[in-house]
């Protein structure tokens, strides 16, 4: 017994976000919740990867679409299944949470720090902070703060 709660305090608790290619993984404390997918409200005169708002405990939360961020697609995609609404990093009294479309069901996932030691930097890229294989996944873990700074941009 002493010894799993050992090897669940060096795991890092995560959330898969399933996207076209790949996967973004994320800190599962970041995960406000996730939604089944809803028709979100376009905002005229916004970037391409922002898909518009949606409401959510009443407030509207901006979508945004990674894919179009990290410039992995020029277009939004179609297949969206699921809305994640994430917690800010850097909160703002104006704007505490912000969504992330999702072309499948988020998932948990437990990361070993072991699991870390092949991740590789994407220097060209501001919204992808490491790039790694959990078994025969590849997953993005994307730079929160980047994507909070575009978010603020907006709104």
């Amino acid at each position: 017994m002493r010894q799993t709660a050992m090897r669940q305090s060096e795991e890092l608790a995560c959330v898969v976000l399933p996207q076209e290619e790949t996967g973004l993984l994320v800190p599962n404390d970041c995960v406000a919740e996730i939604l089944p997918w809803r028709r979100v409200k376009p905002v005229v005169g916004q970037p391409r990867w922002c898909l518009g708002t949606v409401g959510w405990r009443g407030q509207a939360v901006l979508v945004l679409d990674f894919q179009v961020i990290s410039a992995q697609s020029a277009h939004p995609r179609v297949n969206r299944r699921a809305l994640v609404v994430m917690n800010r990093i850097d909160q703002r009294e104006h704007l505490p949470f912000y969504a992330i479309a999702s072309s499948g069901l988020p998932r948990l996932m437990h990361l070993a720090e072991d699991e870390l030691r092949d991740a590789e930097s994407d220097p060209d890229s501001e919204s992808l902070l490491l790039r790694l294989s959990v078994g025969t996944e590849q997953l993005i873990i994307p730079n929160l703060r980047h994507l909070e700074t575009l978010v603020a941009q907006v709104v």
